[in-house]
């Protein structure tokens, strides 16, 4: 959809029938722009209800961080025959680091864009978590009770009685076979897979896909494959000549939300299983949806500062390396890692 001149707007229409009624929108935008925190621009689409067609009344002003795969809002509830996804043009805000170029630091920045590549416009009757995609890990939000979930009807809450695992059921043909009792299920069939994020800017050599940082045998395989790149080249001159330092410092490759065996390190932690509220992680309302969101998040934490930080420390101090880099690693903690995400 092509951008609208400075001080018009572009927008993408539902007209419907007859009155719908309206709890969420999902929104999710293909241009993603790297950077884009630092890069100011102009705000984020609005999206607007009409009874009319004619005269439009805000419900509610969606994010901009074009860095994020998909955004659900939570509105109040609105029953009406028009919606609007609506795209204003306004001069951009200034960027956070002024004039840097980035361009000259290494990183590649394509010409301005001339159109909005909007891939996912959802509205929502049923009602959803707000901002459920942050809150599950699926991106980044430093504040989660500024973006409480509107008060709605408790016939929209899944409660954990409700929730059945049927993993069982499911054959290793992929054939799932199933008899459900009496009443109207919804099928989740939920799974995780790499997010494709690789190391940047790195040399084409030195470029692949990160490595699970939850998980700390996946970092020792890593730190000693990578390793013994350096060690068959010098030999015993390994910490005398050449590679005598590491360090592993803050890194720009957006959030992780998995781990194979996350579910038994969130009981570990917390004390109770954590899959009766999966259903949370892809918006649907829950008792205690924002409290096992937290936790999880602390959970991610915790396996992120102790598995990965702590393993790694002490595998490459008492381990092998031991007297080869007596100063091997200064390690910078950051919570933002990326490796495996969940995906329903």
């Amino acid at each position: 959809m092509p951008i609208a001149p400075l001080g018009q707007s572009a927008w993408i229409q539902f007209e419907y029938p007859d009155a719908y009624t309206v709890r969420a929108v999902s929104f999710a935008r293909s241009d993603r722009v790297p950077l884009q925190q630092f890069l100011g621009g102009p705000p984020g689409p609005e999206l607007q209800a009409s009874q009319d067609g004619l005269h439009f009344r805000l419900l509610a002003k969606l994010p901009n961080d074009r860095l994020e795969a998909q955004h659900t809002i939570a509105v109040p509830e609105t029953t009406a025959r028009y919606f609007r996804l609506s795209f204003a043009t306004t001069p951009p805000s200034p960027a956070k680091l002024g004039d840097f170029d980035f361009g000259s630091a290494g990183f590649k920045m394509g010409p301005p864009p001339v159109a909005y590549q909007v891939s996912e416009f959802v509205l929502h009757a049923g009602a959803r978590i707000n901002r459920f995609e942050e809150k599950a890990g699926f991106g980044l939000l430093p504040d989660f009770t500024s973006h409480a979930t509107p008060a709605t009807s408790a016939a929209f809450a899944v409660q954990k009685c409700e929730v059945i695992d049927v993993s069982r059921y499911l054959k290793p043909d992929g054939r799932f076979e199933w008899t459900p009792p009496a009443g109207r299920w919804l099928v989740l069939r939920m799974g995780y897979s790499p997010t494709g994020v690789t190391n940047h800017p790195a040399s084409p050599e030195g470029t692949g896909l990160e490595v699970d940082k939850l998980s700390a045998q996946h970092v020792r395989e890593y730190m000693s494959r990578y390793l013994d790149n350096y060690r068959s080249a010098v030999g015993p001159l390994m910490g005398r000549r050449g590679l005598q330092y590491m360090i592993s410092d803050s890194y720009e490759a957006g959030p992780q939300n998995w781990t194979e065996d996350l579910p038994a390190q969130f009981t570990r932690r917390r004390g109770y299983d954590p899959r009766p509220w999966l259903p949370t992680f892809t918006g649907r309302l829950g008792a205690g949806a924002q409290r096992i969101h937290i936790r999880s998040q602390r959970a991610i934490e915790g396996a992120y500062n102790f598995d990965q930080v702590s393993n790694t420390y002490d595998w490459a101090f008492l381990g092998q390396l031991r007297n080869e880099l007596p100063r091997m690693l200064l390690i910078t903690k950051k919570n933002s890692c990326s490796a495996d995400r969940l995906w329903a």
